[in-house]
């Protein structure tokens, strides 16, 4: 909390003993009325937007701002110190390991970002053989050259890539080109084509190496066909077994349930809470002051019953707590139904639920 732009005037007389606990009365809250004969309204305002300190939830405990869930971490540290931002964003390696391919071409995929085939530029790099690409004898064959950018190759891309993605698939490098194509949706000719992607190159690379190692080999007049039919034959193999099934989807409709007799209901924002308190106390966590004081709460010798409800089911609760958000006190009481939740507590009352609300 900040209080830099509060003055207090000579008017009030502040003792340098005096500390915040005196402050905050036996229920743990704040002391409005001594606050307000020692501070002036603006500044009361301001300590009143914060949750007062308790006693109760134990010593200052140092955290890390730089880390997930406030704690130290050697990468935390790396990237802070490296004043870098933590890249959590697919990568093109989790495109690769995890996509539904054969091994075999996830291994293609994987040596070809890493630069470690051997092209003729590779080879050159420690030898004094020629880098020239041996099928098109007119530029270095690096691995972008192999798989895309020579015209044997072009001519086949040509004949699978869409008019309108050529722009992209010819101008990216290497790892974004991988990328961009093993996370692409799209089917083609009922392929996936991160699938037939992967078996275009390994087809390119196999003929390749023919080239270079067969003189007698000549490309096939219509390789694309020849690579389409492999394609077809390989994913029949793959869904050998497989039994498709149809997936059904149910409408639920879950209406507002009123507490059995002797229960009070508390409703919370978020199932974030919910899922705090219904996995346990997390004894390596350092928690909240909030957190600690409803696990007190829960020890009690009562009977607590914690689970997640959709917001489908609980309008009335979802509302209030959307409005809260343009409110900027720490609590609000209401003493009388507002009227702006008047109508969701009487279609909770009569059970008149909309569809489910996939993100409630």
């Amino acid at each position: 909390m900040v209080l830099r732009e509060f003055t207090v005037s000579n008017e009030h007389d502040i003792r340098s003993s005096v500390k915040i606990s005196d402050f905050v009365n036996v229920q743990h809250q704040w002391d409005i009325g001594k606050l307000t004969n020692t501070l002036a309204k603006p500044a009361v305002d301001k300590i009143l937007s914060f949750a007062p300190l308790d006693s109760s939830a134990g010593p200052d405990v140092p955290l890390w701002n730089h880390g997930e869930d406030s704690e130290f971490t050697t990468r935390s540290a790396y990237l802070c110190i490296r004043n870098l931002e933590a890249n959590n964003s697919p990568s093109v390696w989790n495109s690769i390991w995890k996509g539904k391919i054969q091994y075999k071409h996830k291994l293609l995929m994987w040596r070809i970002c890493h630069n470690s085939l051997p092209t003729r530029s590779k080879t050159a790099s420690w030898s004094d053989s020629s880098a020239i690409c041996p099928r098109c004898q007119a530029s270095w064959e690096s691995n972008l050259h192999v798989f895309r950018d020579c015209p044997s190759a072009t001519r086949i891309w040509n004949s699978f890539i869409n008019s309108k993605d050529r722009h992209i698939f010819y101008i990216l490098p290497l790892e974004e080109w991988i990328h961009w194509n093993t996370q692409r949706k799209s089917v083609f000719s009922n392929i996936p084509w991160k699938s037939l992607f992967a078996i275009i190159c390994s087809f390119l690379w196999d003929w390749r190496n023919r080239v270079v190692n067969e003189p007698e080999f000549v490309y096939p007049v219509e390789a694309h066909k020849v690579i389409l039919n492999s394609a077809k034959k390989q994913m029949e193999a793959w869904n050998v077994g497989v039994i498709p099934t149809q997936i059904r989807r149910s409408i639920v409709i879950i209406p507002w349930e009123k507490p059995e007799d002797g229960w009070i209901k508390v409703n919370t924002d978020g199932s974030v809470a919910v899922n705090c308190f219904t996995n346990g106390p997390r004894v390596d966590k350092v928690c909240h002051p909030a957190v600690k004081r409803v696990w007190d709460l829960l020890s009690k010798d009562w009977v607590v019953k914690i689970k997640h409800i959709p917001r489908t089911s609980n309008t009335c609760a979802d509302i209030l707590a959307k409005r809260s958000l343009v409110n900027s006190s720490r609590i609000v009481i209401l003493y009388c139904m507002p009227d702006f939740v008047k109508d969701a507590v009487l279609k909770d009352a009569l059970s008149d639920v909309s569809l489910r609300d996939p993100g409630g």
